[in-house]
C-alpha cells in the first residue's frame, strides 16, 4: 500500500511525538492568557502600593525601607513591560525563550525575597505613632494617619496577598512557557506558525486588545447590532468584572484581616449564679494582688518596689504580710517603666482589703526629670502619677496591663477604691472565645479614713477593697466583617451588574463574558430608533422568510 500523502494536522499525535504526556489544556491560549492577566494587573497593583508607600516618605528624606520600595516599584514596572511584550508577540517585541524564562525566574525570586523581607520588616515596634496625632520624622511633622496608612492599615494587608498571588501566577506562567518550549521542539513549529498567521484575520492592535481584555464580550450578540452597543457591553462587562475582583479582595480579604487586630467589643452583665465552675474555672479561688507602674524618669532613681509598702487593711496580725517585688519580665524598648507587683497570700474569701503606700521623696524630682527626658512634660500630672492595677491571682502582669483600667495615684493623695472580678472574652485562634479574669474598678473616692491626719505630702496611698456584686461585668469581642459576609456582598453586587446588563443589553454578566444565549434578543438600548432599524434590516437580509 502506498504511503498516505494526507498532511497531518498541526498538533496531532504525530506532531507531538514525545509530548503526549503534556495535558493539552496547559498549552491552550485561554489558560495562558488568564494567568497573563493576573500577572499584569497584580503587577500594576504592586506599582500603586510601592509608589504610595515610597513617595510620601520621600518628603521625609527617605526612610530606612525606601530603597526596598524603589526596587519593588522598578521590578513591578519591568514585570508589566516584559509580560505585555511577550504576550502581544512579535508585533511589539520578540524576546527569545532563553531570555524570557530566566527573566520570569528572576521575577519569581525577587517577589519571594520581597515577601520574606516584608514579613521580617513588619515589626509591631512603631507604637509611638499611635500615641500622638502628629509624628516628628526627620525634623518634619507628619499626621499620624498618613504614617499609619502607609505603614500598617493597607500596605501590610495588601502586599502579602498580592505578592503571593503574583508569585504563584508567575510560577504558572513559567510552567506554561517551559511546556510550550518542549512542545515547540517536538512539533513542526514553523509550520504551526504559518497556519496561525494564515488564519489571522484581525489587525495587530485588536489582537493585542483581545489578549488583555478578552474577546467574546466585544462581539455582536444579534445580527446588525451597532458597534456602539457591542463596545458598551464590553466596557460594562470589563468594569463589572474588575469591580467584583476589587470589592472581593476588599470585603473577603482586607476587611476581615483589618479587623483581626482591633475587633469591636461590647459589655454586658452576667448573673453570678449562672457562672458555673466548668464555664468559668477558678473564678472564686486565688488571691488578689496589685500591679504598680511608674514611668521611669531617668537613671539614678530608686526602684518603685523599694519605696512601696503594702499591708492588709485590717489591724489583726497575720502570719505573713503582703510582699512588694520588682517585676522585669516585660520588654519595654520605647518607654521604660518601673513595675512593682504586690503579692498577698490570703484568699479573697478571707482578705478583702489591701493598702499600698508609695513614698515619692526619692522617686520623683521635677528638675532631674526635665533634664533626663529633655522635654517640657515635667509638670504634666500624669508624668508624676503611679498607676495601680487590681490583679486577680494567676493573671499575668502583661495581661493585667493590657486589659485593666488603672487608678492614678498622684503625689500626696489618698484613695479608696472598690474593685470586683470582671471577665474578658477575646477572639483568638483556635478557640473562638479566650476567656480570662480581670479586675474592674467600680468606684474611686478620697479615703475618708486618712482625712485630717496631715502627714508628709510626698507620701500617697491607695486602699483597695473588693466587693461581690450581684453580676459580673463581661467585655466580649465580636466581629463585624467575615469572609462569608464578603462573599454575600459579592454575590449581591454580581446580581446587580447582571440585572443592569440584562435590562440594557439583554444579556447577563456571565453571558457577556462567555457569549452564551442572551436572556432576550433585545434590551432597552436595542429599542432606540436607528439601532433598532439597522438590526431589523440585517435580520431581514439574513432570514428573508421571517419578514412580515
Amino acid at each position: 500500500m502506498p504511503p498516505s500523502t494526507k498532511e497531518e494536522a498541526p498538533g496531532s499525535s504525530k506532531d507531538h511525538g514525545t509530548t503526549r504526556w503534556i495535558p493539552q489544556f496547559l498549552l491552550s491560549t485561554t489558560f495562558y492568557l488568564f494567568f497573563f492577566r493576573v500577572v499584569v494587573f497584580s503587577s500594576i497593583a504592586m506599582i500603586i502600593i510601592a509608589h504610595s508607600r515610597w513617595w510620601p516618605f520621600r518628603q521625609l528624606n527617605a526612610p530606612r525601607d525606601g530603597p526596598s520600595w524603589i526596587a519593588t516599584l522598578a521590578a513591578s514596572i519591568v514585570t508589566v513591560v516584559h509580560h505585555c511584550a511577550t504576550a502581544l508577540g512579535p508585533t511589539i517585541l520578540n524576546i527569545p525563550a532563553w531570555i524570557d524564562c530566566p527573566l520570569v525566574i528572576g521575577e519569581i525570586t525577587f517577589y519571594l525575597v520581597f515577601l520574606f523581607h516584608f514579613k521580617k520588616y513588619r515589626t509591631p515596634g512603631r507604637v509611638e505613632f499611635e500615641d500622638n496625632p502628629w509624628v516628628l520624622q526627620n525634623g518634619t511633622t507628619v499626621p499620624r494617619k498618613i504614617i499609619r496608612f502607609i505603614d500598617f492599615k493597607y500596605t501590610d494587608k495588601l502586599c502579602t496577598p498580592i505578592a503571593s498571588i503574583l508569585s504563584t501566577a508567575l510560577f504558572v506562567v513559567l510552567l506554561i512557557k517551559s511546556l510550550n518550549a518542549i512542545e515547540a521542539r517536538a512539533a513542526d513549529l514553523p509550520r504551526r506558525q504559518r497556519e496561525v498567521h494564515r488564519k489571522l484575520t484581525v489587525s495587530s492592535w485588536k489582537d493585542s486588545f483581545y489578549a488583555i481584555f478578552g474577546k467574546k464580550m466585544w462581539q455582536q450578540n444579534i445580527p446588525g447590532e451597532s458597534r456602539w452597543l457591542t463596545t458598551l457591553r464590553g466596557i460594562l462587562a470589563t468594569c463589572a468584572v474588575w469591580g467584583l475582583i476589587a470589592f472581593g479582595v476588599l470585603y473577603t480579604i482586607i476587611d476581615p484581616l483589618d479587623e483581626m487586630g482591633m475587633p469591636p467589643s461590647r459589655q454586658y452583665m452576667s448573673a453570678k449564679v449562672s457562672a458555673r465552675p466548668r464555664q468559668y474555672p477558678n473564678l472564686h479561688s486565688g488571691t488578689w494582688g496589685i500591679v504598680l507602674v511608674w514611668d521611669r524618669p531617668g537613671s539614678g532613681r530608686p526602684s518603685l518596689a523599694s519605696v512601696t509598702t503594702a499591708r492588709y487593711g485590717w489591724s489583726v496580725e497575720t502570719p505573713e504580710d503582703c510582699r512588694v517585688e520588682e517585676f522585669t519580665g516585660i520588654d519595654q524598648p520605647y518607654s521604660p517603666k518601673d513595675i512593682a507587683v504586690v503579692r498577698c497570700t490570703y484568699a479573697i474569701l478571707i482578705v478583702s482589703e489591701i493598702m499600698v503606700t508609695v513614698n515619692y521623696t526619692d522617686l520623683w524630682d521635677p528638675a532631674q526629670f526635665a533634664r533626663d527626658t529633655r522635654s517640657g512634660f515635667a509638670d504634666a500630672p500624669s508624668s508624676r502619677a503611679v498607676r495601680a492595677y487590681p490583679r486577680p491571682d494567676a493573671t499575668s502582669v502583661q495581661h493585667v496591663l493590657d486589659e485593666t483600667d488603672p487608678v492614678f495615684l498622684y503625689q500626696g493623695t489618698h484613695l479608696l477604691c472598690t474593685a470586683d472580678i470582671a471577665l474578658r472574652q477575646r477572639l483568638k485562634a483556635p478557640s473562638p472565645k479566650s476567656q480570662s479574669r480581670i479586675g474592674a474598678v467600680r468606684q474611686v473616692v478620697t479615703n475618708p479614713f486618712m482625712a485630717g491626719r496631715g502627714g508628709d505630702l510626698n507620701v500617697s496611698s491607695v486602699w483597695f477593697t473588693w466587693t461581690a456584686g450581684p453580676n459580673y461585668l463581661v467585655t466580649q469581642d465580636y466581629r463585624t466583617k467575615s469572609v462569608l459576609s464578603g462573599l454575600s456582598f459579592i454575590g449581591g453586587l454580581g446580581s446587580l451588574f447582571s440585572t443592569i446588563l440584562a435590562a440594557l443589553l439583554g444579556t447577563s454578566l456571565l453571558g457577556a463574558l462567555i457569549k452564551t444565549r442572551p436572556y432576550s434578543p433585545f434590551g432597552f438600548l436595542h429599542s432606540i430608533g436607528l439601532w433598532q432599524q439597522k438590526m431589523v434590516d440585517q435580520c431581514n437580509t439574513l432570514y428573508p422568510r421571517s419578514e412580515g
